[in-house]
């Protein structure tokens, strides 16, 4: 058996989270990390802002339903974790579901701090809640930009820790910037046990992930976005039939102004609401804009 019904899955859960996740977070884990319900939706959000996805490395795999859906839908892609038993359990349901695939080159056993692959091996990498669970996000954002090829695409979600919001494994109300001393007697006040915090959280926040990405070349969006210009320079290349013909009046009239304004105004609104250092989560999608 190698599925979400699996009593292995569920015990190996309940030992891990034991006084931290409640047993409704249990019921949901095995639902959307060990099923597909996350995984379905995290393919949608790469495949929509990236079409050409083509060799993606899922970092953090867990047990491995991203990778799975991936190679299901045509993409060659490789998860990498650190988690025995998640290995051993994404590799089983490989053998079982994808018999064609290698689960040993498929899933790597392995510290995303040293990727045993060479440079510009991947055009995605994925970090879907990971950043929190490393102590060193400034060498893990380097090793993920040496694997990517010039122009590569990084996806990630992970928690702020500077936000208003539930502790994403302890689901109880998080103060931001709560010393680190004083969390443990904070969690304890609501009967959980503060161990898995003091080993495997460490603090991330918005505005300390976008000025890592920054400062290792990154380009983020929606920041970098102006490829409205060449549109409204050359009418002819707007797909849509009413935009094109609204633009090419605009610009006959010596008009264009406006609508240049108007979505400069949009994305303004946009990176006003991106850079909310509030923000219950941060989810980036950066390109890699350096190595070119």
């Amino acid at each position: 058996m190698s599925n979400i019904d699996d009593p292995r899955v569920e015990a190996y859960l309940r030992a891990k989270y034991a006084d931290v996740f409640s047993e409704e977070a249990i019921r949901g884990h095995l639902k959307d990390y060990v099923g597909r319900g996350y995984a379905s939706q995290m393919i949608q959000w790469v495949l929509q802002e990236y079409p050409g996805a083509d060799k993606i490395l899922d970092v953090g795999s867990g047990f491995g339903s991203f990778v799975l859906l991936c190679r299901e839908n045509g993409i060659e892609a490789v998860g990498m974790e650190l988690s025995d038993f998640e290995v051993y359990f994404a590799r089983d349901r490989l053998r079982q579901q994808r018999p064609q695939d290698d689960p040993e080159q498929v899933y790597i056993h392995g510290d995303a701090l040293h990727m045993p692959f060479p440079d510009q091996s991947f055009d995605v990498v994925t970090l879907f809640n990971v950043l929190e669970h490393v102590d060193d996000t400034k060498n893990l954002i380097s090793e993920v930009n040496r694997v990517l090829r010039p122009r590569g695409h990084l996806f990630s979600v992970s928690p702020n820790y500077s936000a208003f919001r539930r502790e994403a494994h302890y689901h109880i109300p998080w103060i931001p910037w709560l010393p680190r001393s004083f969390a443990k007697y904070y969690i304890r006040l609501f009967g959980k046990n503060p161990q898995f915090f003091e080993e495997s959280i460490f603090y991330t926040t918005h505005l300390g992930i976008l000025r890592t990405l920054g400062k290792a070349g990154f380009l983020i969006y929606p920041v970098a976005y102006d490829g409205y210009k060449p549109k409204l320079a050359n009418p002819d290349t707007i797909k849509n039939g009413t935009i094109r013909m609204i633009v090419a009046l605009c610009k006959r009239y010596h008009m264009l102004w406006l609508i240049s304004l108007a979505i400069q105004t949009t994305i303004l609104k946009k990176k006003l609401i991106f850079f909310n250092p509030f923000k219950d989560s941060t989810v980036v999608h950066a390109v890699k804009n350096k190595g070119e």
